[in-house]
């Protein structure tokens, strides 16, 4: 490469790296958040009312029980151990 070409990449470079556009493409003009700044129990008290209403609403209402229905070719038993209740899926045919 000579040296006038290398000069020229160089410059073409300056131009298009220069500082502003590195500025420009860290700000979001599209975006408009709230910037919430707190400290101490102020903060504590907004992420817990925060967090209470995302999950209280996703979860206030117990999901509903659907049956489960095993696959073709399995089989169910319910087994118990010292007192605790076990679910066992097992193939009907034997794998080799």
């Amino acid at each position: 490469m000579t040296r006038k070409k290398f000069l020229s990449i160089l410059v073409a470079m300056g131009f298009i790296f220069n500082g502003n556009n590195l500025v420009d493409a860290r700000s979001n003009p599209y975006s408009d958040l709230e910037i919430v700044r707190l400290t101490g129990d102020a903060e504590k008290s907004y992420i817990a009312e925060k967090t209470d209403s995302f999950f209280n609403a996703r979860y206030s209402q117990p999901a509903k029980k659907s049956k489960y229905d095993v696959p073709r070719g399995w089989k169910f038993e319910k087994l118990s151990f010292n007192g605790v209740s076990v679910e066992k899926f097992s193939p009907k045919k034997k794998f080799h």
